[in-house]
Order: structure tokens, then C-alpha cells, then sequence
């Protein structure tokens, strides 16, 4: 999508080193289910010129699938874009967006729902990234929850659940 701005874009699938950057040196990093930490080396070299696409609303449901925990918790559904720091998903907030969902949902239409949402939260915004146009504000420190991949597969293989149950179901196991 970014390169309907005119951006060049070059895409990462591999672990990012310093050495990496470096040699590209991009003016933004935009992290976009990466599926790595970014290490802290990496943040102090580029302070807060890397942003995430985190697809939760942020303080709540922070590291693996924000989706399923944020439905399996119960907490506020929605997307986040928030400066990168050396503490798991927990840099300043630029943008925020709830989403409006029903019960008779599944995973996957969420899931699809809040890629849609991001497209569209990034194409009305980017210029004011870009340009560090948006003033950030921090997250609420009182809410400490981290999500691991391991505990979503527990959970996921435990409760018998798939992404295509409607949201409802899903409350019903729980």
C-alpha cells in the first residue's frame, strides 16, 4: 500500500540486524506481524523512527495474537499504532482505532476486519507519520498483560477452538 505514496519498500521475513539497517537506512521501519522482537540495539540506533501495526488496543493484549486474547479475555477490541521500544509493545501510542464487531463474528473475519482497518487508518495518516506530524502519548502503565505463542496454542488446542467458531461460541467455552 505505501508504495501507492511513492515509497520504496523493502520487506524483511528474516530476524533484522543492526547491520541490516544500516545498510538499507530507511527514514521509517514499519513492523507489520513480524514475528521477532526488534532488539534493543536496534531501537536506541533508530530512537522512535520504527512504528508497529499492532492489531489490539494497546495497553490491552500485548505480545502473541492480540486477536484471540483480546476475544478471550474480554478486553477491548481494536487496532494500535505505537512507536517501537526496547519493552514489549508498550511504546507511545500514535494512533488508535476501536473496532466494532458482533458476536456472530469469527477469528478470521476479525482478523480480516482489522487488516481493512489498518489499510484505512494508514492511508488517512500517513503523511502526518511520515512526517512526525502525530504527537504520541504514552500507554497506561497499570496494565501488565503479555501474551506468549506458547500459551495461545495451549489454549487454542485445550478449548478445541478454530478460527472459523463465531465469537459467541468461543465465549460459550469459556
Amino acid at each position: 500500500m505505501l508504495k501507492k505514496f511513492g515509497e520504496k519498500v523493502v520487506k524483511f521475513y528474516k530476524k533484522l540486524s543492526l547491520n541490516d539497517i544500516k545498510k538499507i537506512k530507511p527514514e521509517l521501519i514499519i513492523s507489520d506481524r513480524y514475528k521477532f522482537i526488534i532488539d534493543d540495539k536496534i531501537c536506541r540506533h533508530f530512537k522512535s523512527n520504527i512504528i508497529n501495526l499492532h492489531p489490539s488496543f494497546l495497553p490491552y493484549c500485548r505480545g502473541s495474537n492480540p486477536i484471540f486474547f483480546s476475544v478471550y479475555k474480554k478486553r477491548p477490541i481494536g487496532i494500535s499504532i505505537h512507536v517501537v521500544t526496547k519493552n514489549l509493545d508498550a511504546g507511545p501510542i500514535l494512533l488508535q482505532k476501536k473496532i466494532i464487531f458482533n458476536n456472530q463474528m469469527t477469528l478470521r473475519d476479525l482478523y480480516k476486519t482489522i487488516r481493512e482497518e489498518f489499510k484505512i487508518l494508514l492511508r488517512k495518516n500517513w503523511y502526518f507519520i511520515k512526517k512526525k506530524k502525530i504527537k504520541t502519548r504514552p500507554q497506561s502503565s497499570h496494565i501488565k498483560e503479555i501474551y506468549k505463542g506458547k500459551e495461545f496454542h495451549q489454549l487454542f488446542s485445550k478449548l478445541k477452538l478454530n478460527y472459523d467458531m463465531k465469537i459467541k461460541e468461543i465465549y460459550d467455552r469459556l
